[in-house]
């Protein structure tokens, strides 16, 4: 079985470059449905402006599916980061106050 490790403070920046990620795609969405909204059906019409736009529907389904993962997999990486901090909270505070007895030769503790 391979190993692996994780760097808790890593899945924090990840998770916050997704979210930006997702407000950069928003943006970009909105910027290119404000072009194609000023064009298909105000200075362009016909079959061909018809069929573009049906297609242009199912790419904004497409691309809100798109959205729905990226936000799903940045609220997953967060989750991590805080299952990733408790765990490492509980052993900190549990190796402070574990206590490991010694023995001495002849059979005392120390």
């Amino acid at each position: 079985m391979g190993q692996f490790s994780v760097s808790t403070p890593a899945l924090g920046y990840s998770a916050s470059a997704m979210v930006g990620a997702v407000a950069q795609f928003d943006g970009h969405v909105s910027q290119i449905s404000g072009v194609v909204t000023s064009i298909v059906g105000a200075s362009w019409s016909g079959d061909a402006a018809e069929k573009f736009a049906e297609s242009w529907a199912e790419w904004q389904t497409n691309a809100g599916l798109v959205r729905d993962a990226l936000t799903d997999i940045a609220a997953r990486v967060q989750g991590a980061e805080t299952g990733y901090t408790m765990t490492e909270m509980q052993v900190t505070a549990a190796s402070r106050s574990s206590t490991v007895g010694t023995r001495r030769q002849g059979g005392g503790t120390a």
